[in-house]
């Protein structure tokens, strides 16, 4: 038993290895906060929707998704300050497991329990917000 596991979890981190070339990864979009005034509004580039809570993404247990809100007035020092407590802290999974949040943990938008999320490739300044860019993966 032990070993199947052993392979299941080297296989999740060969996928989450593809996934970080193309995602933004949590470090990325700490980076990205930090040089934005903390009141900039953040939104995703999709619909009037912007980011709510942190969760272990369903599709990928490993990875992180925010919560699709429609509440926009979500601010880059308020997402900041969730990013940085997010780092270390253990996400269970939608089905259980522990999976810690790094640096190098790609990002989801997505409600909770969905798999039908869209991945967040980038983050921009754009006018008077700053805007994750979203992308539906296949």
């Amino acid at each position: 038993m032990q070993d199947m596991q052993k392979m299941f979890e080297a296989f999740s981190n060969g996928l989450a290895d593809s996934r970080k070339g193309y995602h933004l990864l949590l470090g990325q979009l700490i980076t990205k906060l930090e040089n934005t005034p903390s009141e900039t509004r953040v939104r995703f580039s999709h619909g009037p929707f912007a980011p709510g809570c942190l969760f272990s993404y369903r599709g990928y247990y490993t990875d992180l998704a925010f919560e699709v809100s429609t509440d926009l007035t979500r601010t880059a020092g308020g997402l900041l300050a969730e990013c940085h407590e997010a780092l270390g802290k253990e996400f269970t999974g939608y089905k259980g497991g522990d999976y810690v949040a790094r640096t190098d943990t790609p990002l989801w938008a997505s409600d909770w329990g969905s798999v039908s999320g869209v991945g967040i490739i980038h983050v921009v300044d754009e006018n008077d917000a700053l805007v994750l860019l979203t992308k539906v993966i296949d």
